[in-house]
């Protein structure tokens, strides 16, 4: 969103990559109209009835954007490149108490902050288009982060975590070359012989190996 009266874009250092800037399929209000944004600190002093309506009416066509709240993000985020202008309905002052409200608020990182919270919101919106909430359930969800707070980070699993998985997985695979007929003689067999084991689903290795074994044809001695 470039401003009349603001130097070249290649006198300011790149923009922070934290914080992108913010698109639009339409042309904002301040690409139609720069001159209106065009505000630098100080300036109310020359014509100050004229400076106030010419904000007022910067300001009502922000409140109106829809980049508004990724507007004010990105220009409280980059502030040697927004030191004047009016950006997402604020001056260069309105920005600068701001930023310290940001630091006293979130810290001194207050940017990693926020971005770390838009990439979450992102994430969530994007797999609630994958599989959206009933309205129930996501009463639910809402009520649940207001009680108990957001989740907990992912953590990546622990070697001895993995093996395990693994072992799981495989045991659950033992039974799957065996029939219908065959696992059901298997769990008769094993309730007579005292074993635990569910009417339907995956029958456990060492049942299956205990199985194996009592039904091992004797091997015959020579001769």
């Amino acid at each position: 969103m470039s401003h009349p009266g603001v130097p070249k874009t290649t006198d300011f250092p790149d923009p922070d990559p934290r914080i992108p800037f913010p698109h639009s399929t339409t042309r904002p209000r301040c690409q139609e109209e720069p001159g209106l944004f065009d505000y630098d600190y100080g300036q109310r002093n020359s014509n100050r009835k004229q400076t106030t309506e010419r904000l007022t009416a910067a300001r009502n066509a922000c409140s109106g954007c829809p980049l508004v709240t990724d507007c004010l993000k990105w220009a409280l985020a980059n502030p040697k490149i927004t030191r004047v202008g009016i950006w997402a309905a604020t001056t260069h002052r309105d920005r600068q108490i701001l930023r310290k409200r940001l630091v006293n608020r979130l810290g001194p990182d207050w940017i990693d902050v926020v971005a770390a919270r838009d990439r979450a919101r992102r994430d969530r919106a994007a797999a609630q288009r994958l599989n959206p909430l009933s309205v129930a359930q996501a009463r639910v969800v809402a009520l649940d982060q207001e009680i108990n707070g957001p989740l907990p980070p992912h953590l990546p699993l622990t070697p001895e975590q993995q093996q395990h998985n693994v072992t799981q997985l495989a045991n659950a695979l033992m039974g799957s070359g065996r029939t219908r007929e065959e696992l059901a003689a298997i769990r008769t067999w094993a309730r007579a012989n005292g074993h635990k084991v569910a009417d339907a689903g995956m029958v456990r290795k060492a049942i299956l190996e205990a199985y194996d074994a009592a039904h091992q044809a004797p091997v015959r001695k020579a001769g």
